[in-house]
């Protein structure tokens, strides 16, 4: 099962806004989704909001699979000032939310999204992936 895969985290999960580009940062961070960033076109003035869990059907948005009792993770609040195509995270690692810093580039998060896509397979076929030791 997916809210079974490995989550990166940090020791704190705060968020500050910064107001120069409207970007999120956010210290605890949601299963890797994707390795590749959603390039978007959004409206202006309509609000969005991105799923930090990692585990919405409609990514790169939120679709309120949050609300479960096993996931701690909220969506990030965006409202678009400005029509141009954005680059929004797909790998839920980036410091800048919702958009695209190219963490997905980094070796853990590569090896992270490995593991999760092999995980799938192997819970596709019904086969019982190994315990991760804690």
């Amino acid at each position: 099962m997916k809210s079974q895969l490995v989550r990166l985290t940090t020791l704190a999960a705060r968020r500050s806004l910064s107001t120069a580009t409207g970007a999120t940062e956010i210290t605890e961070k949601g299963l890797v989704f994707d390795i590749k960033p959603v390039k978007f076109t959004p409206t202006e003035g309509k609000t969005y909001f991105w799923c930090s869990c990692g585990e919405s059907k409609k990514q790169p948005f939120c679709d309120g699979t949050h609300k479960r009792p096993d996931i701690k993770l909220r969506p990030v609040k965006w409202e678009c000032t400005e029509v141009k195509p954005y680059f929004i995270c797909n790998c839920k690692q980036t410091n800048r939310a919702p958009f695209c810093d190219a963490t997905h580039k980094r070796a853990e998060v590569l090896k992270a999204f490995e593991e999760q896509q092999q995980k799938e397979q192997k819970d596709d076929k019904g086969e019982k992936a190994p315990e991760t030791p804690k």
